[in-house]
């Protein structure tokens, strides 16, 4: 029969192991962008768990158009040929709070992909604005 510290120590030990299954995925891309125009790609990175997310930190805009304090991004699977857009645009507007606020989006990418984000709009539009973000990170 197994002692009482026997038993806390499995409690304790599969606890941890749940934790470790639901912990956030690993680094797979960080950077700043200074200055981008719409069109402007990531570096690429390797979707090594079948899904990329993008976060935005701290981001602003200088410019004109309908939507101030917006950028649209799509993530993109890097191909032979055209390359392969995974899902629709999303629309960033949290990061604009200010420098400790941030927008996210994630999309399913093939295991093994070579993986990118494309910048489409900013604020509103796809040309006459540029935009800045203070932190760029991708989870795989």
């Amino acid at each position: 029969m197994a002692s009482r510290k026997q038993r806390i120590g499995v409690v304790v030990g599969s606890a941890a192991a749940l934790v470790l299954i639901g912990a956030p995925s690993a680094l797979a891309y960080s950077s700043i962008i200074d200055g981008a125009l719409t069109g402007f790609e990531s570096s690429r990175w390797k979707s090594v768990g079948g899904s990329s997310a993008v976060h935005f930190t701290g981001c602003s805009s200088v410019g004109v158009g309908p939507n101030q304090n917006t950028t649209h991004i799509s993530q993109w699977k890097d191909v032979f040929g055209p390359d392969q857009k995974q899902g629709d645009s999303a629309r960033f507007s949290n990061c604009f709070k200010g420098s400790s606020y941030t927008s996210k989006t994630s999309r399913s990418i093939t295991s093994g992909a070579i993986a990118y984000f494309r910048i489409d709009k900013i604020n509103g539009e796809v040309s006459g604005s540029g935009l800045d973000v203070k932190k760029v990170v991708v989870y795989e």
